[in-house]
């Protein structure tokens, strides 16, 4: 039970920090103004596109 919760709390964690660091107007552009280099422009987004899912499949029905 203490391994799950503490799993799950490094996953908000570590969810958190990427949200922070990718967001925009977040953590590289924060750096970047900290450094006196110029930021990144405020449309950054992730690196990596998400995978295209496919469909959800559909669940044959109970009735007759």
């Amino acid at each position: 039970m203490v391994v799950v919760v503490v799993a799950a709390a490094a996953a908000v964690l570590v969810g958190a920090a990427v949200l922070w660091w990718w967001w925009p107007g977040g953590g590289v552009v924060a750096l970047s103004s900290y450094r006196h280099v110029a930021p990144l422009p405020p449309t950054h987004t992730l690196p990596l596109a998400l995978p295209h899912l496919p469909p959800p499949l559909s669940l044959p029905r109970l009735t007759p």
